[in-house]
């Protein structure tokens, strides 16, 4: 005599299983999205609190790459040249951190060359916060 397994328990379990995965997928991405959860990045807020977000626009340049790469706490961003973008302000705060030295020669008092030096951005940008916290100036 042959045993009829229905197919109706292992649809449960399968259904059980899918929904379970949903769920735990759904909470690893809300994880990874919130990045508030990082004490960090909440050193600047918005008026509501949370992170504070600008709006940043790289400068087009010649022979420079666009998109335009850049890497924060181990993020990686590809940034649009000459178009706004909404970024957190620690990656505002990268770029204009982010300097170089340019040297030139200029005459002294006594009519001495001497070499000068002035720190300036690697890269030139603009940006606004957007929605900033009172008394938050960034």
């Amino acid at each position: 005599m042959s045993k009829v397994i229905s197919k109706q328990p292992q649809k449960e379990q399968v259904d059980a299983i899918a929904s379970a995965v949903a769920e735990t997928m759904k909470k690893t991405i809300d994880e990874q999205v919130d990045t508030t959860k990082d004490d960090s990045k909440l050193f600047y807020k918005n008026a509501e609190g949370k992170m504070l977000m600008c709006e940043l626009t790289m400068a087009r340049r010649e022979n420079a790459p666009d998109p335009f790469l850049t890497t924060t706490n181990e993020e990686i961003r590809w940034i649009k040249r000459g178009q706004p973008v909404i970024v957190p302000w620690y990656v505002v705060d990268q770029l204009k951190n982010n300097k170089e030295r340019k040297f030139r020669t200029e005459k002294d008092e006594q009519g001495k060359k001497v070499v000068v030096f002035e720190d300036i951005p690697t890269e030139s940008f603009q940006y606004h916060a957007i929605n900033p916290a009172p008394g938050v100036n960034f």
